[in-house]
């Protein structure tokens, strides 16, 4: 899975709870992802423009944002069916990537929508990509001793 795949996917979950602006979108995932996740503004806005032209989102603009002396207003995303019909088959899915390093914290947060079969397939792939890279990791240092 790709990183912006990636991205999308954590968007299309905090967008299943309600609508948000970038900047609620960006906080949240900072929040629930920690600080090794850290997101650009760079990386979001483009992931969320490709998102409205694939569309998985719409995003409405927020006029009362103008009420506040902001010369510009903010725009709040919400799913489309088409993205409730995304986010819904990445959650029933349980391919390799769901359990690799650069996913596997995504599809955690993600694991109060993911049905418990499918969460304990993720789980024991990532398991076992653990045990692999420790059997990895342990091996390289007895070669060295």
């Amino acid at each position: 899975m790709a990183k912006t795949d990636v991205l999308s996917l954590a968007i299309l979950g905090m967008l299943a709870e309600q609508p948000l602006h970038g900047y609620q979108i960006r906080k949240r995932l900072g929040g629930e992802l920690g600080p090794f996740r850290a997101l650009a503004y760079g990386s979001l806005y483009p992931c969320l423009k490709r998102m409205v032209a694939s569309g998985e989102i719409i995003g409405d603009a927020d006029n009362d944002a103008r009420s506040t002396g902001s010369k510009r207003s903010r725009i709040a995303y919400r799913l489309t069916d088409a993205g409730k019909a995304r986010l819904h088959a990445e959650l029933a899915s349980s391919t390799a990537s769901a359990w690799d390093d650069e996913t596997f914290d995504v599809r955690f947060s993600l694991f109060t929508r993911t049905d418990s079969a499918t969460r304990l397939r993720i789980l024991e792939g990532r398991r076992s990509r653990l045990s692999e890279k420790a059997r990895g990791n342990l091996g390289g240092a007895c070669a060295r001793a």
